[in-house]
């Protein structure tokens, strides 16, 4: 009686057609899609800026960041920081309401 040997050079063939097959159906399977393109975002509107009573004074300060406060976040316009010093004071009294 005759054995079926797994090492015989036909046998590791036909694993590697087998295989090659196997491989050239996975590549095939990802073709492209025929999805529209999505479409693009809006462009963001353009940034607010500090105004300049906020780093004039510490009062203006409070003001700005108070004013803020009560925008939400969603809606707030995005702000340009940039390189501004705040405003400080050794003599003002500090805010308790904020």
């Amino acid at each position: 009686m005759k054995t079926f040997d797994m090492n015989s050079p036909t046998t590791r063939q036909l694993r590697m057609a087998a295989l090659a097959v196997l491989m050239a159906a996975t590549l095939a399977a990802c073709g492209g899609n025929d999805d529209p393109a999505p479409t693009p975002a809006p462009a963001p509107p353009p940034a607010a800026a500090i105004p300049e009573s906020a780093t004039a004074s510490v009062a203006g300060l409070i003001a700005f960041v108070s004013s803020l406060l009560g925008t939400p976040e969603s809606t707030a316009e995005p702000l340009v920081v940039g390189d501004i010093t705040l405003p400080t004071s050794d003599t003002t009294e500090p805010n308790a309401s904020l």
